[in-house]
């Protein structure tokens, strides 16, 4: 992490985020905004504990192994905006 007069800047960081690893890095842009863009590793497990994520917790039901998604995280005029992308192509497969 890194920090100056303009705002701050994350690199080459990892977290936990639906039961799998995901990798991102970030900062505020020269608009002001706090912007992130990372991409991870989601396993089936995983899915099925995140009741918020609508009807894709009940589908991981009938999945196993894990996917890849991608995640954009910002926070723009104070307003936060999330996507959460992936084509569940992964090596999730039918139980």
């Amino acid at each position: 992490m890194s920090f100056s007069d303009e705002g701050f800047a994350v690199h080459g960081a990892s977290a936990q985020v639906l039961g799998g690893e995901l990798q991102f890095e970030g900062g505020t842009t020269r608009d002001g905004s706090v912007r992130f863009e990372g991409q991870g590793t989601a396993p089936a497990a995983g899915l099925r504990e995140v009741r918020e994520l609508g009807l894709l917790p009940y589908l991981a039901e009938h999945l196993q192994g894990q996917t890849a998604y991608r995640l954009q995280f910002g926070l723009v005029q104070g307003w936060p905006e999330l996507n959460l992308s992936s084509d569940l192509m992964g090596d999730l497969g039918e139980t």
